[in-house]
């Protein structure tokens, strides 16, 4: 498929996918990569790195079309290139406000056929954020950034007639869902299937989280599986309530299955911050 992938900003999305395209190469399937950020970088030599989006809003277009124009010219004619991965945005909000990050001539013109919005818990979203670029943000803030991405990129898959094409994809918690990605790109025929089981209030019942993670690992090997597992901000919002009747002003997110991952360091979260986004967690 050739599929637009987006996501907000905080998500990493370039590392994701280069192990996406790998694994595709590694089973001897061609899945070129087109990271948009990067090829607006070479047509901006001048640019400083990380600060691109403070560049005025005309011309961040004519970069964005010098590289879409590009990926275009390099993935045409369109049967010689069913299988491409387009990694770019659908919006922005930064300091210039919130503004599109497409032009719907190009889009037709490269004629994508798959469209999937990353994304991630939002503390790991805002951690990174933070790490990387010089903004001040709440968990609030990021929420309603990965609403727009997501809004957004749905409304351009219908745009380009790509209704049952659209998809919302999780990075993964435990490890990066390549696999997954890998297949909804080049086995799109394959069954999509939503598994459904306990999640925050058996934490403490081992016995059940390993019955969890034997179902979860059989389907994978059977399915394209969207794992409500993959985002749990539910055991954040539990975490944050806790911390608040406790009179704690800060929890730390604690690396494991299903509440990170085991290679990071710990996260610091401001529990009134998790408070403020207490109805977007148990809303969706």
């Amino acid at each position: 498929m050739r599929a637009i992938v987006t996501g907000q900003i905080g998500i990493d999305k370039k590392p994701y996918l280069q192990a996406v395209a790998d694994l595709g190469g590694q089973r001897g399937k061609t899945l070129p990569l087109f990271n948009v950020g990067n090829m607006m970088y070479e047509e901006g030599p001048d640019i400083r790195p990380g600060r691109i989006l403070d560049l005025p809003l005309s011309r961040l277009a004519s970069l964005r079309r010098a590289a879409f124009k590009d990926i275009i010219a390099q993935t045409a004619p369109i049967g010689d290139h069913p299988d491409i991965m387009v990694n770019t945005h659908a919006t922005f909000r930064w300091r210039h406000g919130l503004f599109s990050a497409f032009d719907f001539d190009q889009m037709n013109t490269l004629a994508p056929n798959m469209f999937i919005c990353l994304l991630d818990n939002v503390e790991v979203v805002h951690h990174r954020l933070h790490e990387e670029h010089d903004i001040d943000a709440t968990l609030k803030d990021c929420m309603v950034w990965r609403e727009e991405e997501i809004i957004v990129t749905e409304l351009l898959a219908h745009a380009m007639g790509c209704h049952n094409d659209f998809y919302i994809l999780s990075r993964g918690r435990h490890q990066d869902t390549v696999e997954t990605a890998l297949r909804l790109v080049t086995r799109p025929e394959m069954r999509k299937v939503y598994p459904s089981f306990p999640m925050s209030h058996v934490m403490d019942m081992p016995e059940v989280l390993a019955e969890i993670e034997s179902f979860r690992e059989e389907l994978a090997k059977h399915f394209i599986t969207f794992d409500p597992a993959d985002v749990d901000e539910k055991l954040l919002l539990d975490n944050g309530i806790a911390a608040a009747k406790e009179g704690r002003d800060w929890i730390e997110v604690e690396p494991h299955a299903f509440g990170g991952r085991k290679s990071e360091e710990m996260i610091r979260v401001n529990v009134r911050e998790i408070l403020d986004i207490a109805g977007d967690v148990d809303g969706q």
